[in-house]
């Protein structure tokens, strides 16, 4: 008989009969998840072999032989030593454990396994509805209000608090945004910057207030000392005291004057283009200003200097500027 013909007459494998009544029995005793790792930890298989013979899968012929091999010898066949089947007595002791000590670690160390793995337990435990795990998921905080809340506070410790993280998160947090160290400085020195003109301007408000008008630099210096170190914040913090009344809103007695002359002077020069406008009869060029009498000349610098060009005060005055 040649080799062919015997391999097709050869008999079947007889653990398929046996395998196929115990695929049999699992789909009617199987219910629960707690079900499919009793019956994986009977039959010395992981709990996807047993799921894969509910769903009505077939698995490999080892595994048929193994489970075939357990039910006759009524005990579980030996195992390689790097491997740990997960039984439900274990995963209870794993969970047991755990609201004992309350870390990972602590559990790890007890039985002798590494955190991620405690972790994967608990989480399959969960899954099978043993007992309720719940893994922490940090927080992710957008960039813009990561911002503000450290603008506000000035502090990672604080805003890891209002966020409910730690503060490795928060640096690592910004750190994934592309806000340095040097770029915190320069928020905590600037936002620093900003609340103390914020109070001296606060102080410089009570000050007029008691005083019924707004003081000067030099009525601060003689009023009193806490006034002279007032006047002096504010040189430090805006450079001149004009600045500071600009950012406060006030208008200084100056400021209104040179406002004042600068709008007579440009009335006053137009007033003379009109004039020599009236007499000519039209409205001169620049050439005829600059080659002109000495007077008209000195009205070309003066509207260029007040206006910034000849085009400028045509456009102002309503002239067409192709004139030139």
């Amino acid at each position: 008989m040649s080799t062919r013909l015997q391999r097709v007459v050869a008999p079947l494998n007889p653990y398929e009969d046996q395998f196929q009544i115990i695929a049999s029995e699992l789909r009617k005793t199987v219910r629960t998840p707690a079900d499919v790792i009793e019956a994986s930890s009977r039959f010395g298989v992981v709990p996807s072999t047993i799921r894969k013979i509910l769903e009505g899968r077939t698995p490999s012929s080892y595994l048929r032989k193994i489970i075939c091999a357990t039910l006759d010898n009524h005990k579980p066949p030996p195992k390689p030593a790097n491997i740990q089947r997960v039984t439900v007595a274990r995963l209870k002791q794993v969970h047991r454990l755990f609201r004992e000590t309350g870390t990972l670690a602590e559990v790890g160390r007890e039985i002798g396994l590494t955190r991620e793995r405690i972790r994967q337990l608990l989480l399959q435990g969960s899954e099978f509805g043993l007992h309720d795990y719940k893994t922490y998921k940090p927080p992710v905080i957008p960039k813009k209000k990561l911002l503000e809340d450290f603008k506000r506070h000035l502090s990672l410790k604080a805003v890891a608090n209002i966020h409910g993280t730690s503060i490795r998160r928060v640096q690592r947090l910004m750190l994934t945004y592309g806000i340095m160290p040097a770029h915190r400085h320069a928020l905590r020195v600037s936002s620093m910057r900003a609340a103390k003109k914020h109070k001296l301007m606060a102080r410089y408000r009570r000050v007029t207030r008691t005083l019924g008008h707004y003081p000067n630099t030099a009525e601060l210096y003689r009023r009193s000392k806490d006034s002279f170190h007032l006047v002096r914040n504010i040189l430090y913090f805006w450079s001149s005291f004009h600045a500071f009344q600009n950012d406060l809103g006030i208008t200084s007695k100056l400021a209104l004057q040179v406002a004042a002359d600068r709008a007579r002077t440009k009335k006053q020069l137009l007033i003379r283009y009109h004039r020599l406008r009236k007499r000519l009869g039209y409205d001169p060029t620049t050439t005829q200003l600059t080659g002109g009498p000495k007077s008209w000349h000195r009205l070309h610098e003066k509207i260029r200097y007040w206006w910034g060009s000849m085009r400028a005060f045509r456009k102002e005055i309503g002239i067409p500027t192709a004139i030139k």
